[in-house]
């Protein structure tokens, strides 16, 4: 009686913990980016109804296997621990699925009738419960009775459910199956700032909006309309509340009855016990499935929406386009009118600009030969990891550009391009003074009068000074111009140092090379998850060993601990085989990609500073 009083005990702080973990959790989605937190809150969620859901399927197993011979193929086949493991996984992605898009916008009646859900089922536990265990063999006695509880409670909550939102003025009769829409998502959404969190929300919102509107629409017609809500009603909540009580009936399921999901499949009324082997294969199979398949999945889903979601802005066609130098608008093109009128004014241009020509080659061979430094980061652990943690914050493809940023940068691939710069700055002779009167007189011409009011978008900005103050070498010209910097403040070798490294960029993001690489630590997911069986049995052994081996691990706990360690070592073990197995694939193309964008750069430049033109000459 005493092990009983403290198996409730147990019981009880074990779902109260549960509860604060969630309401904790809630309050630190609310600030959070990226899919990280939003992910842990899904796995949080699935646990209970996954781990009662493999249970039941436990049970169903054994059922069926009673009536097969022991050396039969049904047998050899279906009484293996990953079946279960898969059902189990299921099990919990549809638990969470469910909760959460029903959580994410959750209203005052939506919460007051869970929790009248999780009271009801209390309440048919203690009525009924010993009465459901009596119908069922010693084997089935506890997890039959609960099932049937949930289904019970769940039909039950199903018939209030519309009679409580009735009663509370729940249902509006929307005008549009929009205007429902937008009454549920103005509820917010508090699972944070990612694509998943986003995407979650919008799928709650559209459901629920959907059912509100036809729910009280139905409800305003008399006689068979108001049937026909409540079967609208059954229907769509009857899973919520059946999961949610399958996740209640985790916590009342005695603890010894779990032990049956780990151990072979026998039909005897007490479980056995379990060994270490076991507890650290489970252990193992867990941190792989969490680690190393799970949350890159979820990564992998961030990628796909915000990819699918990447579109741009529209600009309305009435809303007139301006260029904003210093305090005044001017026509678009003036800031490209000026620069063209400081190109008319360069002496012996071609001379001048044939030594900085050669320097600017050897800066991009330089970027080039920086390439495979950066391919060896890319196809290395420390790489992936650091990417996949960066995906999961939602920082991926910054990550991706500062990295790419750092190696091309590596060596100052323009110092010699500055020594030229500056040496032929300091050979020209040319005036400026005629350049700022003829450019003043430029600007006045093109400047445009914009009425109190009106709508403008500015396309370019610049400062009056510095396009003044431009030197008449007509390739600096257009590079100060567009970078918006002068050589006498920033230094001429990182103004072109990062003009190149972001023209690669911008190649490299039309070509969706960028997007590609945040998106490869996922597409070996299926590769993963062919090697967690390995990892899970290699884990096991460790685990094995290290509970029965060393002194003072020889329990449950250090084979847990074991299995843990031996599932990271085997599933890191995995990671590397399955990075240079994707090196080994797309190492080449990778490497193409990044060389013609620097090609298309480097290209770009010359045609800028017109040294393309001089090198023909």
């Amino acid at each position: 009686m005493k092990n009983d009083v403290g198996a409730i005990w147990t019981r009880w702080v074990l779902a109260l913990a549960y509860l604060g973990l969630i309401v904790f959790w809630v309050f630190l989605l609310r600030e959070a980016s990226g899919p990280l937190l939003p992910a842990v809150f899904f796995l949080i969620l699935a646990i209970p109804a996954g781990l009662f859901g493999t249970y039941l399927a436990t049970l169903r197993r054994i059922h069926w296997l009673s009536a097969w011979s022991t050396d039969s193929f049904a047998v050899r086949w279906l009484s293996g621990p990953w079946l279960r493991l898969l059902t189990g996984f299921l099990m919990a992605f549809v638990a969470s699925a469910l909760l959460s898009f029903r959580f994410s916008v959750a209203d005052g009646v939506d919460l007051t009738l869970l929790a009248m859900c999780v009271l009801l089922l209390g309440l048919v536990l203690s009525l009924f419960g010993n009465w459901l265990r009596k119908q069922f063999q010693p084997l089935y006695r506890e997890g039959r009775a609960l099932f049937w509880a949930a289904v019970i409670c769940a039909a039950v909550m199903s018939l209030v459910d519309p009679a409580a939102r009735f009663a509370a003025g729940a249902y509006v009769n929307y005008a549009t199956v929009g205007e429902a829409i937008e009454a549920v998502r103005g509820q917010g959404n508090w699972l944070g700032d990612s694509a998943v969190a986003h995407w979650v929300s919008d799928w709650g919102s559209s459901w629920g909006g959907l059912e509100r509107f036809v729910l009280g629409q139905l409800a305003e017609n008399p006689g068979f309309g108001t049937l026909l809500a409540v079967m609208v009603s059954v229907l769509t909540r009857f899973p919520l509340y059946f999961m949610l009580g399958l996740s209640v009936c985790a916590f009342v399921l005695p603890f010894s009855e779990y032990r049956r999901v780990l151990l072979p499949s026998s039909s005897s009324d007490e479980p056995g016990r379990l060994s270490s082997s076991r507890i650290a294969w489970a252990s193992a199979s867990a941190t792989i499935l969490v680690l190393f398949i799970y949350l890159p999945v979820i990564g992998m889903i961030e990628s796909k929406i915000e990819s699918q979601h990447a579109t741009r802005s529209p600009e309305a066609v009435v809303v007139r386009t301006v260029e904003l130098i210093g305090d005044q608008y001017h026509a678009v093109g003036t800031m490209d009118e000026v620069g063209r009128l400081a190109e008319s004014m360069v002496y012996e241009r071609g001379d001048v600009l044939r030594p900085i020509d050669q320097a600017l080659g050897q800066g991009f061979s330089i970027m080039r030969a920086n390439v495979d430094t950066y391919l060896d980061w890319y196809y290395s652990l420390p790489g992936e990891w650091t990417r996949l943690a960066q995906l999961l914050t939602g920082n991926i493809e910054d990550h991706l550009r500062a990295k790419l940023t750092e190696q091309l940068g590596a060596g100052e691939p323009f110092a010699s391009f500055e020594q030229e710069f500056e040496q032929a700055l300091r050979g020209q002779t040319e005036s400026v003074d005629e350049f700022r009167r003829l450019a003043d007189e430029l600007l006045d011409a093109r400047r445009v009068e914009v009425a109190a009011g009106e709508e403008v978008h500015v396309v370019a900005r610049g400062d009056r000074e510095d396009l003044l103050s431009l030197p008449i070498h007509s390739g600096i010209t257009s590079l100060e111009q567009r970078l918006g910097v002068t050589a006498a403040t920033a230094g001429i070798s990182g103004v072109v140092a990062a003009a190149a490294t972001r023209q690669v960029i911008v190649r490299l993001a039309t070509r969706g090379t960028l997007r590609t690489a945040a998106t490869a630590i996922a597409r070996l997911t299926l590769i993963r998850t062919g090697s967690s069986g390995g990892g899970a049995a290699g884990g096991a052994v460790l685990g094995g060993a290290i509970g029965s081996v060393l002194p003072g691990l020889g329990t449950a706990i250090g084979a847990a601990v074991g299995g843990a360690i031996g599932g990271l070592a085997i599933g890191v073990g995995a990671e590397y085989l399955i990075l240079k197995l994707e090196e080994w694939y797309s190492r080449d193309r990778h490497r193409q990609e990044l060389i013609a964008s620097i090609d298309e750069a480097e290209a770009g430049l010359r045609q800028q500073f017109g040294l393309e033109r001089t090198s023909e000459r």
